[in-house]
């Protein structure tokens, strides 16, 4: 009884040794039913733990062999594709051998880490969206992947301020070029650099740069009245300085200018009408009688303007 007692204390940790201790009480009293009816559970229980252990040895060995595998597919940067060789994949089928074996859990992460790492490489060169698909890998792989969910969240804000300053970078180069614009279209005098300032404000509001180019504007205009009226091409200069107002309605030389314009044409008109006033009307000529013209008769023919013959009435 103290024999079985002893082999029945721990079972499973050592069965052969139990089965070693039965025997050398069987050796004493060879046919105990009761130790000879332990011994043969204790049998049946080494030949289940045995094929338990085998197929546990087995098992061992298969995921050694796949996370080896697995290993290299990591190495050569196998990690999702190609298809049916990569490490990914290799996990999985561990994955499916031992659900909770923690080789498969490390192996995720591995790869959820490496196209993290990938990711970071192409947001430092500004490769944005490639970035992106680097991040829907691994997120792919452990989609709770915290290191990869922080990520996620800094290239999306760091993505929104390099596109901001590519923006502005943009608009600096146009703004440059319509400067250049402006700058050739003011040397030809070029009424066109007006839709060429508003496009420039349009894009930089009220800055320095567009203030300065009103300017130059208004300049042009001003010189452009200035040589009608120098070449006395007064319905000109008006167009022109009218054209400028509406430009710059505030610009009080431009003001000043129209209003010059505008006297010198009244004075013009007062000296043409005070002209017209001066000059002599033109002395009428008399009436001049013209002869009567003596129509000829053309039955008579020239003899009509003889005098009449006398008759011959003879001698008194």
């Amino acid at each position: 009884t103290k024999l079985k007692q002893k082999t029945r204390a721990k079972p499973q940790k050592d069965i052969q040794k139990s089965i070693d201790m039965i025997d050398r009480g069987l050796q004493i009293m060879p046919l105990h039913a009761g130790l000879n009816a332990y011994r043969s559970t204790l049998v049946d229980e080494k030949i289940k733990q045995d094929a338990l252990n085998k197929r546990r040895n087995d098992q061992e060995r298969a995921i050694q062999a796949l996370a080896s595998q697995a290993d290299k597919q990591f190495a050569a940067k196998r990690y999702t594709s190609p298809a049916g060789d990569n490490a990914f994949e290799t996990y999985q089928r561990i994955q499916t051998i031992a659900s909770k074996d923690k080789r498969v859990q490390r192996g995720f992460e591995k790869i959820a880490g490496a196209y993290l790492k990938l990711a970071k490489q192409k947001m430092a060169n500004n490769e944005y969206k490639r970035s992106h698909v680097y991040v829907r890998k691994g997120l792919s792989i452990l989609p709770g992947y915290q290191p990869l969910l922080s990520f996620k969240s800094s290239l999306a804000k760091q993505q929104k301020t390099y596109q901001a300053d590519q923006l502005i970078k943009k608009q600096l180069s146009h703004s440059a070029q319509l400067l250049l614009t402006a700058k050739k279209q003011i040397q030809a005098e070029d009424a066109n650099v007006v839709n060429t300032y508003n496009e420039l404000k349009k894009m930089q509001g009220a800055s320095r740069q567009v203030r300065d180019l009103k300017e130059s504007i208004n300049k042009m205009f001003i010189k452009q009245v200035r040589a009608s009226l120098y070449a006395s091409q007064y319905k000109n200069a008006l167009q022109e300085v009218r054209s400028a107002i509406r430009f710059s309605p505030d610009d009080n030389a431009l003001l000043s200018l129209r209003d010059r314009v505008t006297a010198e044409i009244a004075k013009q008109r007062k000296e043409s009408n005070r002209a017209n006033q001066n000059v002599v009307a033109p002395t009428p000529k008399p009436d001049v009688i013209e002869p009567e013209k003596i129509e000829l008769d053309p039955a008579n023919g020239p003899e009509s303007l003889e005098p009449p013959k006398m008759k011959n009435f003879g001698t008194f």
